[in-house]
């Protein structure tokens, strides 16, 4: 028996987003053999429609992470902005935070961003800031 499929058209006109939910792939940040340690995230967002009193374009976007897929998801950074009738928070937006304190001993790793957003705004890109140590165990300097 024939299924029926409901069609939905594509509208990209900005609107207010007030449960986005983003997650990312459970990854070794492509180093599979060594230790982490994260040292910050950047995040890079577009803003394409000004913001006027009567409409703010406006973001908060929290970034939380786990080291397991059975592990909860931790809090890492927030990112957002705030309408001022004097600044305006149109165009790209790149904002690089360092943590107080590394977080160490990551071997694998998967970000989620939740967070609301109102008209035409765009998450172009999110990193990490990490450094790679191995394990001093690894490696033998002697000759015999």
């Amino acid at each position: 028996m024939a299924e029926r499929l409901n069609f939905k058209s594509w509208d990209d006109s900005p609107f207010y987003s007030k449960s986005l939910k983003i997650i990312s792939k459970y990854t070794d940040l492509g180093v599979p053999d060594s230790r982490k340690s994260i040292l910050g995230i950047i995040f890079n967002v577009a803003v394409a429609t000004e913001s006027t009193a009567a409409s703010h374009s406006n973001y908060s976007f929290s970034v939380s992470y786990r080291s397991g897929m059975d592990s909860p998801f931790r809090y890492l950074a927030t990112f957002n902005n705030v309408y001022s009738s004097t600044i305006s928070n149109e165009g790209n937006v790149e904002v690089i935070k360092m943590l107080s304190a590394p977080i160490k001993n990551i071997i694998n790793i998967q970000l989620q961003i939740r967070g609301h957003c109102r008209n035409d705004i765009g998450i172009n890109d999110f990193g990490l800031i990490f450094r790679t140590y191995r394990d001093s165990s690894v490696v033998s300097f002697d000759e015999d």
